[in-house]
């Protein structure tokens, strides 16, 4: 997937994202160095296994309490 810095505003740039270009804000820091307002950028998810099953079993822990 691709995205293009719209605009570079402080600590916050502006990037839309996808074909569509969704508007999501993005701290510059988490940015390649040297990313500047025009550049284009190619986004790419991965999972976080641990977080994952972090939240599963914080979940499974709140059904408890629940007592369901």
């Amino acid at each position: 997937m691709k995205a293009s810095v719209d605009s570079i505003d402080g600590d916050n740039a502006r990037v839309l994202v996808g074909d569509e270009g969704v508007a999501i804000s993005v701290p510059v820091q988490l940015l390649p160095p040297g990313t500047h307002q025009g550049m284009v950028l190619r986004v790419r998810f991965t999972i976080d296994q641990a977080a994952t099953n972090a939240k599963i079993t914080k979940a499974k822990e709140k059904l408890f309490e629940l007592d369901i």
